[in-house]
């Protein structure tokens, strides 16, 4: 981004002399660097919840309050703080870590927990909907539905058992850079930020 100042008279020359410290780059990153921190945390917050429409687990909004901004020589570093944001921003493959599968969430209250929370899984295959097919899952050991007991107490057969938590040997997440702001928009941030110093300076004198 390049600005042309045109001098004219000798009795610009103080307000010229404003304008070059309000535009050094230690006193750009300090205008700079507040608003770009207020960019990306609305952003964040506005990501909304999950897709499938069941409880959240606040992922974006923790996002948001996690983000941070400090001063760098030159540039302004926006940082935010929450393990799995580089993840959706790249995507790329995710495997298991000191475990066999990933548990990926079936039903709702699944969604957001690890298969520890729950003492009555056990793998199993379960009926997958979307695709039509059976697929390993870890399941409840014990029916806990109130159909499911009806019919074990009346002797008709079994509800065929529900997954709690696919498992699969690993995913790959396709990138969404979305969930951040472009770069259009930090470039609006700039440049606002440079005509609010213009605009200050302008004031002042």
């Amino acid at each position: 981004l390049q600005i042309n100042i045109s001098v004219q008279k000798d009795t610009t020359t103080p307000l010229l002399d404003e304008l070059v410290q309000n535009l050094m780059p230690e006193r750009l990153i300090q205008e700079i660097g507040p608003r770009a921190n207020t960019l990306v945390r609305e952003h964040l917050f506005n990501n909304g919840e999950n897709k499938k429409g069941w409880p959240s687990t606040h992922f974006w909004t923790r996002a948001a309050e996690n983000t941070s901004w400090q001063a760098g020589s030159g540039f302004a570093l926006i940082s935010i703080d929450q393990v799995g944001v580089r993840q959706r921003v790249n995507g790329g493959p995710i495997a298991p870590v000191n475990a066999g599968a990933l548990t990926i969430p079936a039903r709702p209250d699944a969604y957001g927990k690890r298969a520890g929370d729950f003492s009555n899984l056990k793998f199993g295959f379960a009926l997958d909907p979307e695709f039509g097919v059976m697929r390993p899952a870890l399941i409840e050991a014990q029916p806990t539905t109130p159909s499911a007991l009806r019919g074990k107490r009346s002797g008709q057969p079994p509800v065929p058992p529900s997954a709690v938590f696919w498992l699969v040997a690993a995913v790959k997440q396709n990138p969404n850079p979305s969930v951040v702001p472009t770069d259009d928009e930090f470039l609006e941030t700039i440049i606002q930020s440079i005509g609010s110093l213009l605009a200050n300076s302008s004031e002042a004198n």
